[in-house]
């Protein structure tokens, strides 16, 4: 039996995205579920060595700096600044799209779908997704009663 694409990454769409998350927070999820499917096709088809590294270029990019919350002289400010940045999480989103795009589906069509490692990135993405949407639904309670 053959492993198609949407076997091997299909579950990465679903991940839960907040309808109250700002521009840039959902291309920073957007642009981390493109980084998880381009890196299990990688993985899959024996490229595991060409994964992208998103929070690596997050951090080069001083997107995951504290800095900028400790710093801001204003709430909007913050904001601003994010909003600018969202063109270049979209525009990283793209270039881990057309490498995850480039793995012929051939090359992984043979992939074992129980392989250990495999199981073990969906169970924890399952976590994650289970943990973002438990958090915004707590959130967004706790925004509509403090009005």
């Amino acid at each position: 039996m053959s492993t198609t694409r949407d076997e091997l990454v299909g579950f990465v769409d679903t991940l839960y995205i907040p309808k109250i998350a700002s521009g840039f927070t959902t291309s920073a999820i957007r642009a981390s579920q493109e980084a998880i499917e381009t890196s299990i096709l990688l993985f899959a088809s024996g490229q595991g060595d060409k994964q992208p590294d998103l929070v690596g270029w997050m951090e080069k990019q001083k997107l995951l700096d504290t800095a900028a919350f400790d710093n801001a002289k204003s709430e909007g400010l913050m904001v601003d600044g994010y909003r600018t940045r969202q063109t270049d999480v979209d525009t990283k989103k793209a270039e881990m799209d057309q490498q995850g795009t480039n793995v012929k589906d051939t090359t992984f069509s043979t992939f074992n779908l129980s392989n250990a490692t495999y199981v073990a990135v969906k169970e924890r993405f399952g976590q994650l997704d289970r943990i973002s949407a438990v958090s915004t639904s707590v959130e967004t309670r706790t925004e509509c009663n403090c009005r």
